[in-house]
């Protein structure tokens, strides 16, 4: 029984790996250049629509935009290959020792440079405290490690240790920037979920996952290989099954 289990556990992590690999082989990467995880919001609708929007300039699959662009969070993924000496405090937000190198995105030094924006959902005051959260409800992946959002040395979202956490996002700002952290090279799908309280509409939420790729793309023959494994596998276990 254990083995049979254990198996079980193996071919459900490996089929992970496989529609990771295979939804990183058919991505649309952007990899430069200005760029925002976004909502936008229609009066009477009740739900936010997250997405990215990205500026003109920017790089997208090799191809620097003419124009600003928007994709569905699952119509893009942001990648970063610029690695960092982690700070003082990744240890508690990270997980990994001071001066460990890890993966940053966020600025124009470490590209993309990837912020936050509401500036598609009206004034200020239509909503309740002029603010609206936004808060780390999911995270998974390809081998992923720990991620955090880090504004002046402090967690916004961190996974280390099963954190939760919750920005409370100021509309007036309209856009912020902060330090995305990645302590392992990897497919990361983090999803994020938005809450205000509007003056006419009441509460307003939406949900959306986008992914981040840490590092280097794994090799189409990669996929190829783990979905040969996965398929092994599976035949394994289907004897097992009938015997």
């Amino acid at each position: 029984m254990f083995f049979k289990s254990s198996l079980s556990s193996a071919l459900l992590a490996t089929a992970s790996l496989v529609l990771a690999a295979s939804v990183q082989a058919q991505a649309v990467y952007y990899t430069a250049g200005h760029g925002d995880i976004g909502i936008a919001y229609e009066v009477g609708s009740g739900e936010f629509e997250p997405h990215w929007h990205i500026g003109s300039g920017a790089v997208v699959d090799g191809v620097t935009l003419s124009s600003e662009a928007e994709y569905a969070p699952n119509g893009l993924i942001a990648w970063t290959t610029s690695t960092f000496a982690a700070p003082t405090g990744s240890a508690t937000w990270l997980g990994v020792a001071e001066g460990t190198d890890v993966f940053r995105m966020g600025n124009s030094t470490f590209q993309p440079n990837l912020g936050w924006a509401t500036e598609e959902v009206g004034i200020e005051t239509d909503w309740v405290g002029e603010s609206i959260t936004i808060e780390l409800t999911g995270w998974s992946g390809a081998n992923p490690g720990e991620f955090a959002l880090i504004s002046g040395g402090s967690a916004l979202f961190s996974t280390f240790g099963g954190s939760t956490n919750e920005w409370i996002f100021d509309v007036a700002s309209g856009h912020a920037h902060a330090a995305f952290y990645f302590s392992d090279p990897g497919y990361y799908e983090l999803t994020f979920t938005w809450t205000g309280e509007h003056i006419v509409d009441g509460l307003v939420t939406g949900t959306g996952t986008f992914g981040f790729q840490a590092g280097a793309i794994p090799e189409p023959s990669s996929a190829a290989a783990l979905a040969g494994l996965a398929s092994l596998g599976l035949v394994a276990l289907r004897r097992q099954r009938r015997a």
